[in-house]
C-alpha cells in the first residue's frame, strides 16, 4: 500500500473489529495489523443512537 501511495494512489479500505470489547467498552480492531499500520488516518465507527427510522453512528 506505502509503494502504491507514494505514486500518487488513494486506497480506501474497509476491516472489521474483534467481536469482544476493550475494557474501555470501545470496539478493538480485528484483523491484520499491517493495515493499520501502513495507513495515514483509520476510524472506528460504533453505533451509538438508534431513533424510529435512523441510526447514528
Amino acid at each position: 500500500m506505502r509503494a502504491f501511495a507514494l505514486k500518487g494512489g488513494t486506497m480506501i479500505a474497509l476491516a472489521h473489529t474483534n467481536k469482544n470489547l476493550g475494557c474501555d467498552g470501545k470496539l478493538i480492531y480485528g484483523g491484520v495489523s499491517d493495515i493499520v499500520n501502513d495507513v495515514d488516518c483509520a476510524y472506528t465507527c460504533s453505533k451509538f443512537k438508534r431513533r424510529r427510522h435512523y441510526l447514528t453512528v
